[in-house]
């Protein structure tokens, strides 16, 4: 997989590339087409991640991602401090759950399109893997600033516009969608993690 991963004119740098300049129709070559140029999404995913963190960690960046600290009604309620710092510290797993939870949604949302939850899980996953590299030059500038840096914006960007790309760019109604199942995803994930952190405060 390392080498395969190095490979210039595939690989993930291939992937990474494509990925960022036409999402929709790289998932659909990788899916439907040809998946030998394409790393595979999982371990896309760990790799991307792997970089997040390197790149995170060595330049001290602080940041926000997908997490529930900022939901002030639960404040008082869960440990939300516990989630967050694990949420953080752990992007690749974080990246999956979130795939897992808004993958469901996609299935529902556009199922006149006839797609599986592994097609769903794919797509999610390098996705959410892309958007994690895309917010790495920002990073790199906010940086100079010291500033403290949620790319949660950034983030929700992408991935309705690559998700709305995969169903059929040209379709408007495309991306409404991708933004409505999005959103539910990323609901089922503060859910599921509300509920972990009330058990957490509570019962032990």
């Amino acid at each position: 997989e390392i080498e395969h991963l190095l490979h210039f004119e595939k690989g993930f740098h291939f992937t990474a590339w494509n990925l960022i300049i036409k999402p929709g129709k790289t998932i659909r070559t990788y899916l439907f087409e040809n998946r030998n140029k394409f790393v595979k999404p999982v371990v896309y995913l760990f790799f991307a991640s792997l970089i997040f963190t390197l790149f995170t960690s060595f330049f001290h960046i602080k940041y926000t991602y997908l997490n529930v600290g900022y939901i002030e009604p639960l404040k008082d309620k869960v440990n939300l401090k516990t989630i967050d710092n694990w949420l953080i510290g752990h992007i690749a797993y974080t990246n999956i759950i979130v795939g897992f939870c808004i993958a469901p949604w996609l299935l529902l949302i556009f199922r006149r399109r006839k797609h599986n939850i592994f097609e769903m899980i794919v797509l999610m996953s390098y996705i959410l893997a892309t958007g994690l590299l895309m917010t790495l030059p920002i990073l790199a500038f906010i940086k100079m600033t010291n500033a403290f840096t949620n790319l949660t914006i950034i983030f929700i960007i992408y991935q309705i516009w690559a998700i709305g790309q995969f169903f059929g760019e040209r379709k408007i109604a495309n991306y409404i969608k991708a933004l409505l199942a999005f959103f539910l995803g990323i609901l089922t994930h503060v859910v599921i993690f509300f509920v972990i952190g009330y058990v957490n405060k509570h019962y032990m």
